[in-house]
């Protein structure tokens, strides 16, 4: 096979999803969002007709546009936040845009290359 480039690993060729299959995946992606390949495969397998393997639901989900993140951990707001917010954004509701744009806003996401926080995939 040399000078072959294997299409194994892509997600292409004939789709073994039916359109009917695409929305029990689908359904089952709604109901419960934070489910793993695996869960999703065995759910999906359970009384089909078919057995469909882990990759052909990755490659199906990915094809309908589904896909997973980490998600973000941030603070809850409890009363005394909210408090301090309604009073800020009473004694600012004049502002014009100008005023607006002389502020440096601190609501940028953090990046980090190296080390991770412990967030979660979703």
């Amino acid at each position: 096979m040399v000078g072959k480039k294997s299409d194994r690993a892509n997600c292409k060729g004939q789709l073994a999803l039916t359109v009917w299959g695409e929305r029990r995946l689908r359904r089952i992606l709604c109901s419960q969002r934070n489910q793993t390949l695996a869960l999703i495969t065995t759910q999906l397998n359970d009384g089909a007709s078919r057995i469909f393997s882990k990759r052909t639901v990755q490659c199906s989900l990915h094809r309908m546009d589904f896909g997973s993140h980490r998600s973000t951990r941030v603070p809850l707001l409890n009363a005394r936040h909210r408090a301090a917010r309604l009073t800020w954004a009473r004694e600012h509701r004049d502002w014009s845009v100008v005023d607006c744009k002389q502020v440096a806003w601190s609501d940028e996401s953090q990046f980090r290359l190296l080390n991770t926080d412990g967030s979660l995939r979703t």
